[in-house]
């Protein structure tokens, strides 16, 4: 297909020519609830204090890294069959008015050069909201202090496949880039945990979300792919795909591995993990 014919022109040998080359150094999880932010919760995300805790923890970890660049990828980005998209607009701009908090705002700048990096295999988003996938990850990784060179990404659609081409692709750009890139994925697990939740109430749907957090605790990224698509599709997720392309992005690797959070008090399940984290010495 058209990213295993680009990363074979482009890959081979390019990675050991260039000494400046870079790589991911670090992958998180993070989820993508509005209501986890105090301005838009109001004190409801109180009720989820040990994953906003961990929200501002793993931030902080990912930016000890010191990266040139971070790449997100959000399930709540435009789609488009058979295809990933990347934001195209010279920012990523936009704020929380959907969400009645319209001073809660995102402005970064985007990466040209590492888009370029993608531009074969990916259509150019422009002229779209901000989604609240994309914006709700970077306000913790923004109050973190994150200012820098910024991807957005989004999937395609459910089942379609190609997760793992695509991130050899991401991979390939990183290691082509000079400097670190961080790699985020959002998103939400179960959304129908409880009567009135948004998914609605499958009294399965909490056996998602025990499989899901079990392998990401256990490291057992690639194991992800087994569960069974029914039980992804009563859960109402929208983790899977944007954590599969996390994990193998950095070549399933787990060094630094660590669940830090989960709870579900609104009825969706919320996940914060550290995928990856790259040791100075490795």
């Amino acid at each position: 297909n058209a990213i295993a014919e680009w990363i074979h022109r482009d890959y081979v040998g390019l990675r050991a020519m260039n000494a400046n080359a870079g790589s991911i150094v670090f992958a998180g999880l993070m989820p993508h609830a509005p209501v986890l932010i105090p301005e838009v919760g109001q004190g409801r995300e109180r009720e989820a204090g040990e994953v906003v805790d961990a929200l501002h923890e793993l931030s902080r970890r990912a930016l000890r890294q010191s990266p040139d660049r971070l790449v997100v990828v959000s399930p709540h980005s435009p789609r488009r069959p058979y295809s990933f998209g990347i934001w195209a607009a010279s920012r990523i701009a936009g704020d929380l008015s959907r969400f009645r908090s319209p001073e809660v705002t995102i402005d970064l700048p985007t990466d040209p050069d590492f888009s370029r990096r993608l531009k074969p295999v990916t259509w150019p988003i422009s002229g779209e909201t901000l989604d609240h996938g994309a914006s709700v990850p970077l306000y913790f990784l923004t109050r973190a202090g994150w200012d820098g060179p910024t991807t957005l990404l989004s999937l395609n659609y459910p089942g379609d496949g190609g997760l793992t081409e695509f991130a050899q692709a991401v991979r390939t750009a990183a290691a082509n880039s000079p400097g670190k890139t961080v790699f985020i994925a959002s998103g939400d697990m179960s959304h129908a945990l409880q009567p009135g939740a948004p998914g609605g109430y499958h009294p399965r749907a909490q056996e998602f979300d025990r499989t899901f957090v079990g392998l990401v605790k256990a490291g057992r990224y690639h194991d992800i792919t087994a569960i069974d698509p029914a039980l992804q599709h009563l859960a109402a997720e929208d983790v899977v795909d944007s954590t599969l392309l996390a994990a193998a992005a950095v070549d399933w690797q787990t060094t630094g591995h660590e669940f830090l959070a989960y709870q579900g008090p609104f009825g969706v399940g919320y996940s914060v993990a550290v995928l990856f984290d790259r040791r100075d010495d490795e």
